[in-house]
């Protein structure tokens, strides 16, 4: 989950409770100071690469350990 602290269409809150809901264990949250609903829109340049920089990092993490995997059932 991404969001910004400032978003005032959803609550931070509500998000926070929701991950700390969430079953999963494989979940992740990030809230963005000064930030507002559009974290990849509507915002600067310099905050939008820094979503876009955390969100191919998570992508990268989590394809590399799906390859491990798949390599460990071989």
């Amino acid at each position: 989950m991404l969001q910004g602290e400032q978003d005032v269409v959803t609550d931070p809150r509500m998000s926070n409770a929701l991950y700390e809901q969430a079953s999963s264990r494989d979940k992740t949250i990030k809230l963005y100071t000064g930030m507002c609903h559009g974290i990849t829109t509507g915002e600067t340049d310099e905050n939008i690469t820094l979503a876009f920089v955390d969100i191919i990092a998570w992508l990268d993490k989590h394809a590399i350990k799906a390859i491990v995997e798949s390599v460990k059932l071989i």
